[in-house]
């Protein structure tokens, strides 16, 4: 039987990203980082993403609880901030903002691989 594109066996939110993740075998987080980052160059990634959730038909068996999802949550916290950040500093470039989240994301997975 050929691989079917359905949402996800470890869903965060509609279970979208983890979807494509299973369907192309690949880890979800960084395709969720990238996702997030997409809605934040284009808000029109966030269309896509409710479109996907409604059309996607469910994943055939039962979803497993996602031990991602601290790591997801601390990485959309960081995301929030710098937006945030970009608000209150509006002479920070998008490019900046990409490069503190890449710093920090880096240092996160530097350190979690040490522990």
């Amino acid at each position: 039987m050929k691989n079917r594109l359905t949402k996800g066996s470890s869903p965060i939110l509609g279970g979208v990203v983890s979807g494509f993740a299973d369907f192309f075998g690949v880890d979800p987080l960084p395709l969720r980082l990238l996702f997030v980052g997409l809605m934040f160059v284009n808000v029109l990634f966030g269309f896509v993403y409710v479109i996907s959730w409604i059309v996607m038909p469910d994943y055939p068996g039962t979803p497993q609880k996602n031990p991602d999802r601290q790591k997801s949550g601390f990485i959309i916290l960081v995301l929030g901030v710098l937006l945030l950040l970009k608000n209150f500093f509006p002479q920070l470039t998008l490019s900046v903002l990409a490069a503190f989240a890449l710093i920090g994301l880096g240092i996160y997975l530097i350190v979690q691989h040490k522990s």
